[in-house]
């Protein structure tokens, strides 16, 4: 994993700038700029302000586009590893390969097929990545599982998307409540309601 990360970090940028948003956002900025010395826009103006904003906020690209390079994160305990990709899809593919080909061979270990498993950082509910015990996503206002983080600037609402690498770590409570419904610790009767009986064991 050393050696694939020294790869990995030398193998160019992630991203690059996607200069038609880069465009829209420097016009937007620069009419914002002058509202806040003071300077009044010409109705002209405002009328570009507003159209900029909306073809902005059609693009279904932001200020950035995937560029060639490619990162790899690695963390370990005991026998239980997960490996962040920034990447394609075929290229974790081809990880996973190679991973499985040097445990088999080298180790003579085999691998997990039911708990080995590819998923986004972004998916939700039951796709969490599930590690040691804790969940983990990254919120993504994208889509719109997250909030966007309102604050006021001069007596105005900014709105701003959550940043891309927040990542939030969970517990997964569900899982908890049915494990110890299994063990008869409770009893569900419905868990988004909240209809949850504890039990007594006298054992």
């Amino acid at each position: 994993m050393t050696e694939k990360i020294k790869e990995s970090n030398s193998s160019g940028n992630t991203s690059k700038p996607f200069k038609p948003y880069l465009q829209l956002h420097s016009k937007i900025h620069n009419l914002y700029r002058k509202k806040n010395k003071g300077i009044t826009l010409t109705p002209l103006q405002e009328s570009n302000l507003k159209t900029w904003i909306t073809e902005r906020g059609s693009l279904q690209i932001s200020s950035s586009i995937k560029g060639p390079g490619y990162r790899l994160y690695y963390v370990r305990y005991a026998d239980d590893f997960l490996i962040g990709v920034n990447g394609t899809q075929q290229l974790t593919l081809t990880i996973k390969e190679e991973i499985n080909k040097f445990l088999y061979e080298k180790l003579k270990l085999t691998m997990s097929l039911d708990k080995t498993k590819i998923t986004s950082s972004s998916s939700k509910d039951d796709k969490k990545v599930l590690f040691l015990g804790t969940e983990i996503y990254r919120p993504t206002s994208r889509n719109h599982n997250q909030p966007i983080i309102q604050n006021t600037v001069k007596n105005r609402i900014v709105s701003r998307r959550i940043p891309a690498t927040k990542l939030a770590l969970l517990i997964p409570v569900k899982k908890l409540v049915e494990k110890l419904a299994n063990q008869q610790f409770c009893l569900i009767k419905d868990y988004n309601q909240g209809q949850i009986t504890p039990m007594g064991k006298p054992s």
